[in-house]
């Protein structure tokens, strides 16, 4: 089995996972955050279509920074770079202020975690042809799209419902938490 004889393609595999499941926490996390801040349907929806608007502005300029970069540095400053940015999630979500400056502040901070996201995502489908050989890339392509599905539509929204209800800032916690663990895992990899 691809996953245990092969650990670069674990930790890589792993790390996707983790980070697909915050990916999942904050997708349900960010737009009930910005509930709290306002009853505008508007704006409550702009900040949801902030973390998705990444995927259709960079996705093709993204494959081309990770086909000219290293793919590995790339994935690990991605996720660092979402832990940061989470972390100033938690700073807006325990800030006592409301209205239009919380949710434009908001609103950024979800792109910019979207706009990491496709960098992060792109560059580890690109990463796998460096890690596995060529008759199990089929396999690890499978096993890594199914495993960011799985984790980022199907556990990490419930999961978020679980978490809001510990507290306001539970959710960005264990999404920063996330972020540290995948970039951890990647930073271990060893390219050939």
């Amino acid at each position: 089995m691809l996953l245990v004889r092969n650990r670069n393609y674990r930790l890589v595999f792993s790390a996707s996972a983790i980070s697909n499941l915050g990916d999942g926490v904050s997708a349900l996390a960010l737009p009930w955050l910005a509930t709290l801040f306002t009853r505008d349907a508007f704006l409550i929806s702009l900040v949801a279509m902030a973390g998705r608007l990444p995927w259709f502005l960079f996705a093709l300029p993204a494959g081309v920074l990770t086909d000219h970069g290293d793919r590995r540095r790339l994935m690990v400053r991605a996720d660092f770079m979402r832990l940061v940015l989470t972390l100033m999630v938690v700073a807006l979500a325990l800030s006592p202020g409301t209205g239009s400056q919380a949710i434009i502040a908001l609103t950024v901070l979800t792109f910019l975690l979207g706009s990491a996201e496709v960098l992060r995502d792109n560059a580890a489908q690109t990463l796998l042809p460096s890690i596995v050989d060529k008759a199990d890339l089929e396999s690890a392509n499978g096993q890594m799209w199914s495993a960011e599905q799985v984790m980022g539509q199907f556990i990490g929204p419930p999961l978020a419902g679980l978490l809001i209800a510990l507290g306001i800032a539970v959710p960005f916690g264990f999404d920063a938490a996330s972020f540290a663990i995948a970039a951890l895992l990647i930073w271990m990899v060893a390219l050939p």
